[in-house]
C-alpha cells in the first residue's frame, strides 16, 4: 500500500497529455497535406502558496522550428492571456508565472498559421492560497468634534480620515508591504488651530503583517493675538495682546507670506504699545505682518496675518479692504482649480504654505470658476497639495472685510434670439381687418404707459428701511412655486409652427456696505471696540428690457434659452457679482401674432443685516416697470415670461459647485400676457384686448454667505410673491368686451371712437324709449353702459359704448325699434359707429355709419 507522502510525491509529479481534436484546416496549397498538431502540459503543483511562480511545460507535436504558444486565463467566459513563450527547435516549451490569487483555469495555446490549425490544450486548475492581509491600523485622536487626517505615502498612496465627530477614529487600510511615510495635518475649527503632537513618522510593513501607529491633536495657544481692526486704500490697522506686558516687533512683507524672523521684510513698530496704523501703503495690494513677543527674555512667535488694502474707485476693477482669517489663502496663479462633479479641487504650487483641513480658500475668477470662490478645505489628497473645497462664506475666510460702493447703470444689449420660421397666412381676399382707430401723437396707449402714473412707486432706500415684525432665523426661506423651468426647448416644435424672437438689454444697479470683522480666537482677548461684529447694506436691482415678437399656428407652451448675465461688481480679493441665468417662456393656446412687444421691467431689493449686540435685519422690495402696447393679431391668448436664476455676492457667476449665494433665488423679471376679445371688425366683431405686466420672485438673502456660520445669522426672503408693474392696460383704451356687459333677451350696443357725442335709443313695444334720459323701462330694459368722451374730450383716443340690455325672461315679444342719435359733433365732424343687435344670443341687426341713423326694426317672437 501507497503512503500519504508516495501518494503526494505522485501527484505533484503529474504529467497531463492531451490531444487536440484531428479536424483538418483548409489548405492554402492543393500539394499540401493537412497537418494536425497537439498540445501537452505539466506542473508541478495544483495547490500554491501566495506569490508562487508555477511552471507550465509541454510540447507542440510536430512543431515548425520555434512556434510561439500562449498561457491563458479564463475570465468569465472569455480567454485573457497571461503570458507567451517560443518552443525550442523540437517544438518544447516552459512557461514561468505567477498565478492570481484563487482558484482559475488555465490553458496553452498555439493560434493557427497557414499549414496548421490552431492546437490548444485542456485546461489546468489552479488554486493559489490566500494569505494573510498586509495592513496599516491608524488611530486619530482630537478634540471632540475636530476632523483630521493623516497622508500615507509608500508602496500605497492613500489617507487615514477622522470625520468631524467624536474624539478617536481608526481606520484600517490594506497596503502594500514596503515603507511608509505616514504626516499628520493640521486643522482648523472656529478660528482656532489644531496641531499634531508629532507631525512625521515612518515605519515598514512587512508582507501578512499589520502595522499601528496613532496621532493625537491640540489646540496650539497663540503667543498673541494679532488682528487687523481697519483697511483703506494705503494703510492697515492692527492690535494684539498678550499675557502680560512686554515688547513686541512688528514686520511686513508684501504677498502673503510672512516675515519668518525678526531681521526678515520691513520694520512696521518695535516697543510696548498693543496697536499701529500702517501707512503710506499701496491700494490694492496685499502684506503680511509678523508679531513677535519677549517673553521670559526670550523672543516667541509670529503670529502672522495677511491683509490687503482696498483699490481706489468701485466697480468691476475694484478691491475690498481685507485681513485673513487664521491659516486661510488666497489662490494665485500657479495653483491649479478643477471641478469634478461639482466640486471644486485645487492643487497648490509647491511653494505655498502646506494646506491645513477647514482652513478658508478664496479663490480668483478662472476658466473653471468664472466668478471665483469661497470655500474651506474639506479633504486633503494624499499628495499633500491637493484638496478639495466646501463651500463657505466671507467670515470663513476673512477675518476682516470691507467694501463699499454703487454700480452704475450700464445697460449690455445681448444678441438676438430667434427661432423658427412660421408666417400667417394672408387675408382673403376682401377680408382686410379693418384699421385700427388713428393715434394722436403722443396720446396712444404706448405713451400712456410712459407716463409717471402708470408706473409703481419704488421703495425706499435700505437707509430708511424698519425691521420687519419678525424675522426668520432658522434656515433659508424655501423658494415658492415659479413658473415652469422644465418646458419644453422651443426649438423641439416644429420651426414651421412659430417663430419666436427677442433682443433683450439686462441692466444692473445698486450699491452695497459689507463690514465683516471677527476677533481671533486665543489666549488673551483684544480690546478693540467694533460695534457689530459684521454688517450689511445691499440695494441690488436687476433690468431687462427689449422687444419680443411671437408668431404661433397652434397650442404650444415652450422656453426659449438666452445668454447669462453677468456683472462683476468687486474684482479682489474674491469676485462679487450678479448673474441672471435665464430664458424666455411662451404660452400660446392658439394661433397669435404678436409683434414690437416693447417692455422694461426692473426687480431687486434693498436689505441691511446687523450681526452683533443689537441684531437688526430689514429689506424691502424694488418693483418698476413699463410696457409699450404690440401688434396683435389672432384668435386667443399669449403669455411671455423672462424667467431664470439670480444670484448676488461672492462668487455669483461659478455655477454647478454650491456656492453659498449673498442672495439668490428664482426670478421671473417679467410675466407678460395679452388676453380678452380677439374680434374682426371687418365683420362687425369688437376687438377689446387686455395687457398686463409683472413679475414674480422667490428670492432669499442668506446672511451666513456674509458673515459665516454665527448664531445670530438669517436668512429671509427679501424679494418673493407676485406683483403688477403697471395697472392692467384695456386697448381701444377703456373698451368694454362682450362679457362685460349685460346680455339677456335682448342687447343692443353702439360704439365708436373719439370725437362725436352719440346717444342709443330703443324703443319697446309698448311705446317707451330706453335712452341716456329714461335709462330703464317698465318692461325691464336698461341702459347698463353709457361710455361718452363729451365735448369736452374730443380729442381723447379710445373706445366709447352705450348697451341697452333686457335680462333673461324680461323682454316682451313684439316689434323694437332702435336708432342712433348724434348728440352733439364736438365741432370735429361725424364719426363712424358701429350697432349690433343680439336677440337671445343670435345677432339679428349690424349697421355702420356716421351721424345720426334711421329707425331700424327687429322682432321678438313670443315666448314658447
Amino acid at each position: 500500500m501507497r503512503s500519504p507522502t508516495r501518494r503526494l510525491t505522485t501527484l505533484l509529479a503529474l504529467v497531463v497529455a492531451f490531444v487536440l481534436p484531428t479536424q483538418m484546416l483548409a489548405m492554402t496549397s492543393a500539394s499540401a497535406a493537412p497537418v494536425s498538431t497537439k498540445v501537452s502540459v505539466k506542473t508541478s503543483a495544483r495547490t500554491l502558496a501566495p506569490g508562487a511562480v508555477v511552471t507550465l511545460s509541454g510540447k507542440v507535436a510536430k512543431a515548425k522550428k520555434r512556434e510561439r504558444v500562449y498561457v491563458q486565463r479564463k475570465v468569465g467566459k472569455k480567454w485573457r492571456a497571461v503570458k507567451s513563450v517560443r518552443t525550442n527547435a523540437r517544438g518544447v516549451y516552459r512557461v514561468k508565472f505567477k498565478p492570481a490569487t484563487g482558484t482559475h483555469s488555465y490553458r496553452v495555446l498555439k493560434k493557427k498559421s497557414k499549414r496548421l490549425k490552431a492546437a490548444k490544450s485542456r485546461t489546468v486548475k489552479l488554486t493559489v492560497r490566500t494569505g494573510p492581509p498586509t495592513r496599516l491600523r491608524i488611530t486619530l485622536t482630537t478634540p471632540d468634534g475636530l476632523p483630521a487626517q493623516v497622508l500615507v505615502k509608500g508602496p500605497t498612496t492613500t489617507r487615514a480620515v477622522k470625520p468631524a465627530v467624536g474624539t478617536s477614529t481608526t481606520r484600517t487600510l490594506d497596503v502594500k508591504p514596503g515603507t511608509y511615510t505616514l504626516t499628520a495635518v493640521s486643522s482648523l475649527r472656529e478660528g482656532r488651530d489644531h496641531r499634531p503632537t508629532r507631525t512625521t513618522t515612518k515605519l515598514t510593513v512587512p508582507r501578512g503583517a499589520t502595522a499601528a501607529s496613532a496621532f493625537a491633536w491640540k489646540v496650539a495657544p497663540p503667543v498673541a493675538g494679532l488682528e487687523v481692526t481697519d483697511t483703506t486704500a494705503d494703510s492697515v490697522s492692527l492690535a494684539w495682546a498678550s499675557k502680560d506686558e512686554t515688547e513686541y516687533v512688528l514686520r511686513r512683507s508684501a504677498g502673503d507670506r510672512a516675515p519668518a524672523t525678526r531681521d526678515a521684510g520691513t520694520a512696521v513698530y518695535s516697543g510696548t504699545d498693543r496697536s499701529v496704523t500702517d501707512g503710506g501703503l499701496a491700494s490694492g495690494t496685499d502684506y503680511s505682518y509678523s508679531l513677535f513677543t519677549l517673553v521670559d527674555g526670550a523672543w516667541q512667535g509670529p503670529v502672522s496675518v495677511t491683509a490687503g488694502t482696498t483699490r481706489a474707485g468701485t466697480g468691476a476693477d475694484s478691491a475690498a479692504g481685507f485681513a485673513l482669517a487664521p491659516r486661510a489663502v488666497l489662490g494665485d496663479a500657479g495653483d491649479v482649480v478643477t471641478l469634478r462633479s461639482g466640486q471644486v479641487w485645487v492643487r497648490f504650487a509647491a511653494s505655498r504654505p502646506a494646506p491645513v483641513l477647514g482652513a478658508g480658500v478664496g479663490l480668483p475668477a478662472s476658466a473653471a470658476v468664472p466668478g471665483g470662490y469661497l470655500g474651506t478645505i474639506a479633504e486633503i489628497d494624499p499628495d499633500g497639495r491637493t484638496v478639495r473645497l466646501a463651500p463657505a462664506g466671507l467670515a470663513d475666510v476673512f477675518s476682516h472685510y470691507s467694501a463699499e460702493g454703487s454700480y452704475a447703470s450700464d445697460p449690455v444689449s445681448m444678441e438676438e434670439i430667434t427661432y423658427g420660421d412660421y408666417v400667417p397666412p394672408a387675408p382673403e381676399p376682401g377680408e382686410e381687418p379693418a384699421p385700427a382707430p388713428a393715434e394722436p401723437p403722443g396720446e396712444g396707449p404706448a405713451a400712456a404707459l410712459r407716463a409717471p402714473s402708470a408706473r409703481k412707486a419704488p421703495g425706499p432706500s435700505h437707509r430708511d428701511l424698519k425691521p420687519p415684525a419678525a424675522v426668520k432665523r432658522t434656515s433659508p426661506v424655501r423658494p415658492a412655486a415659479m413658473p415652469s423651468s422644465d418646458l419644453k426647448d422651443c426649438i423641439s416644435y416644429n420651426a414651421l409652427d412659430l417663430k419666436v424672437g427677442i433682443t433683450p438689454t439686462f441692466d444692473a444697479t445698486g450699491d452695497f456696505d459689507v463690514d465683516v470683522h471677527s476677533k481671533t480666537v486665543g489666549l488673551w482677548d483684544l480690546a478693540v471696540d467694533v460695534p457689530h461684529a459684521a454688517s450689511i447694506d445691499v440695494s441690488s436691482a436687476l433690468t431687462v428690457g427689449g422687444l419680443v415678437d411671437v408668431d404661433v399656428a397652434k397650442e404650444l407652451s415652450c422656453l426659449l434659452g438666452m445668454d447669462d448675465f453677468y456683472r462683476q461688481i468687486v474684482a479682489y480679493p474674491v469676485p462679487m457679482g450678479i448673474k441672471y441665468s435665464g430664458g424666455l417662456e411662451i404660452s400660446a393656446q392658439g394661433k397669435l401674432s404678436l409683434h414690437d412687444w416693447g417692455f422694461d421691467a426692473t426687480a431687486g431689493f434693498k436689505a441691511h443685516a446687523r450681526i452683533g449686540t443689537e441684531p437688526d435685519f430689514g429689506s424691502e422690495p424694488i418693483h418698476e416697470g413699463n410696457m409699450y402696447a404690440p401688434d396683435v393679431a389672432g384668435e386667443i391668448g399669449l403669455e411671455v415670461a423672462v424667467v431664470g436664476e439670480f444670484t448676488l455676492g461672492p462668487a455669483a457667476g461659478t455655477a454647478d459647485a454650491g456656492v453659498i449665494a449673498g442672495a439668490g433665488g428664482r426670478l421671473a423679471l417679467l410675466k407678460g400676457a395679452v388676453s380678452g376679445q380677439f374680434g374682426d371688425p371687418a365683420r362687425g366683431q369688437e376687438r377689446c384686448l387686455e395687457f398686463t405686466l409683472g413679475g414674480e420672485g422667490a428670492v432669499s438673502l442668506d446672511a451666513s454667505a456674509w458673515l459665516g456660520p454665527l448664531e445670530a445669522s438669517a436668512s429671509w426672503e427679501v424679494l418673493g410673491g407676485e406683483w403688477d408693474y403697471i395697472d392692467p392696460l384695456r386697448w381701444p383704451e377703456r373698451c368694454i368686451m362682450d362679457s362685460e356687459l349685460g346680455d339677456g333677451d335682448i342687447r343692443a350696443t353702439l360704439r365708436w371712437s373719439n370725437g362725436t357725442d352719440y346717444d342709443l335709443h330703443v324703443t319697446d313695444p309698448a311705446g317707451e324709449t330706453v335712452y341716456y334720459r329714461a335709462p330703464t323701462s317698465a318692461s325691464g330694459g336698461e341702459l347698463d353702459h353709457d361710455i361718452i368722451p363729451g365735448c369736452s374730450q374730443e380729442t381723447a383716443d379710445g373706445s366709447y359704448i352705450e348697451n341697452i340690455n333686457w335680462d333673461d325672461g324680461e323682454a316682451p315679444s313684439g316689434t323694437y325699434h332702435v336708432r342712433v342719435d348724434e348728440y352733439a359733433g364736438c365741432g370735429t365732424g361725424s364719426r363712424t359707429w358701429s350697432l349690433e343687435v343680439y336677440v337671445k344670443g343670435r345677432r339679428v341687426l349690424f349697421e355702420s355709419g356716421a351721424g345720426s341713423s334711421q329707425t331700424y326694426s327687429f322682432e321678438v317672437a313670443p315666448r314658447g
